[in-house]
């Protein structure tokens, strides 16, 4: 056990390092990763997520807001403390992955492929929850205590302060493996019962958050009753089928793209099936069978939205399912062949792609920010120093312009403080969203609109002016359009009338 420990330790610690060195200094201009930075920011101002700004759930905001007044806030420190949770929560899973197992050759693959996932980083908190709730639940169904009964569904129960969506996928995997290993040992209804226990337990923190003033009307507000009005948790886009020809030209990069999530569309169901067979082959509760539940539930993720970042958490469960197979197998040198194929379409190929454009191409430099210090194209580096030069020379309040539909990356950047709710309006706003928009600019006294006129996934209907008509006709007869020289062509920015 301790040479399993120092080994994946040592794994995991280097491309950390590595890491550290590439993508840590690289690039900034992702609005995912805007909206968690600026998310941060607003917590540690003492703003309530969801409550006072549009948000994930709230977990990752006070887990690296906490952080942050140790450790600073600005983009390279979110990006340094998602990895070291990322690291420090995946660790103990390997070990448990080694107890269970005692195949140090498997968790030391497992080990690099997993922490290669890490990247992107601000995703990093997401993607080790698969992790996470895999290991604990093999780990209770294997042991059978009460007490790592308690103690996983604890864990289960809390991550719904990471994300709602994780309690779902984990209580489809807990029911799945229940259920299988109710076929293979009736006495185990117990056991399910100190899990429900501990899972009650975990959903305390969350319970305290929408405690708070106004948080549970909100929650309700902004996050359930919306998915319940539009019908879906993400945007829908083209499902990737194999047979299907795309809808539009692709490039031959996007073309790998489209036909690697086609093939993982059809086969990761079906893997998954056939590893829950192969588990309860042996007659108990194995991790293969555990892994294949998880990955059933975390389908539904890569399913809502179909692309490469979507996949990510549904092929972390499938990697410790061909991680709990005989190493020695064919099968096993066939899966891992095809799962270090995925982790470079999904990670490393977006890590290359950036640090060769951002750090190696043509006349890179670092960003002018003291809180961005980041290595871009000199073409970027232009653009937002110019931007920022324009907002201070028209004397602007930072807390009175707006950005849309998906410049979430410019409010921490340029030190925005958002006037209008939502910082990432991609769904189409119905009347009832676009009024309540309306609103908010004029009781803010909002002087600078900044909008990109941007197909969100190529759609027309999702430019800002289609999805937002009623704020686009508002801004037009309200506001007047600025057309700077560095500003690109599919940007607009609308100046207030009385200024």
């Amino acid at each position: 056990m301790i040479v399993a420990i120092i080994v994946t330790s040592v794994i995991c610690l280097g491309v950390g390092v590595i890491y550290w060195r590439l993508s840590i200094p690289v690039y900034y201009g992702n609005p995912d990763e805007g909206y968690l930075w600026y998310g941060v920011l607003r917590t540690r101002e003492g703003k309530v997520p969801i409550r006072d700004f549009r948000a994930y759930d709230p977990g990752r905001y006070y887990l690296l807001a906490w952080l942050g007044a140790i450790l600073g806030d600005n983009i390279r420190s979110i990006r340094n403390m998602s990895l070291g949770i990322y690291l420090v929560l995946l660790l103990p899973c390997l070990w448990i992955h080694y107890s269970l197992q005692h195949d140090l050759v498997s968790t030391s693959i497992l080990a690099l492929l997993l922490m290669i996932f890490s990247y992107p980083h601000y995703k990093a908190i997401d993607t080790i929850i698969p992790s996470i709730i895999t290991a604990c639940i093999a780990l209770a169904l294997n042991l059978d205590t009460a007490q790592l009964y308690v103690l996983a569904g604890a864990i289960v129960g809390a991550s719904c302060v990471i994300g709602f969506n994780h309690l779902l996928y984990s209580a489809i995997a807990v029911g799945l493996t229940f259920t299988l290993s109710l076929i293979t040992d009736p006495q185990s209804l117990s056991s399910y019962m100190w899990f429900i226990a501990g899972g009650l337990l975990g959903l305390v923190p969350m319970m305290l958050f929408l405690s708070r003033k106004g948080v549970a009307s909100a929650y309700y507000l902004r996050k359930i009753r919306r998915v319940l009005d539009r019908g879906t948790t993400n945007l829908k886009i083209e499902l990737p089928l194999p047979w299907k020809r795309p809808d539009r030209k692709l490039t031959q990069s996007q073309k790998i793209d489209y036909y690697t999530l086609g093939l993982a569309m059809v086969s990761l169901p079906l893997l998954y099936i056939t590893l829950i067979v192969h588990g309860l082959y042996g007659g108990h509760v194995s991790l293969t069978m555990v892994a294949s539940a998880a990955g059933v539930g975390y389908f539904n993720h890569f399913y809502s939205r179909a692309d490469t970042l979507h996949l990510q958490l549904s092929v972390v469960p499938l990697l410790w399912c061909v991680s709990a197979l005989e190493s020695k197998s064919l099968l096993y040198v066939i899966m891992i062949a095809v799962m270090v194929f995925l982790v470079y379409q999904i990670a490393l190929r977006l890590l290359i792609k950036e640090y060769k454009t951002h750090r190696l191409g043509e006349k890179s430099t670092i960003l002018p920010f003291p809180h961005a210090q980041v290595w871009v194209s000199a073409g970027t580096a232009r653009f937002y120093s110019a931007l920022d030069l324009y907002i201070r020379e028209s004397a602007i309040s930072r807390d009175r312009i707006y950005c849309a539909p998906i410049l979430p990356h410019l409010l921490p950047l340029m030190r925005i403080t958002s006037p209008v709710y939502d910082t990432f309006p991609v769904y189409p706003g119905s009347k009832g969203q676009q009024e309540e928009m309306i609103t908010q600019l004029k009781r803010e006294r909002v002087q600078l609109v900044i909008i990109r006129l941007i197909g969100i996934d190529f759609r027309e209907d999702l430019k800002f002016h289609n999805s937002y008509p009623l704020v686009w006709k508002y801004l037009q007869e309200h506001y007047t359009v600025h057309r700077p020289d560095f500003l690109p062509k599919q940007y607009r920015i609308f100046k207030a009338l009385d200024l």
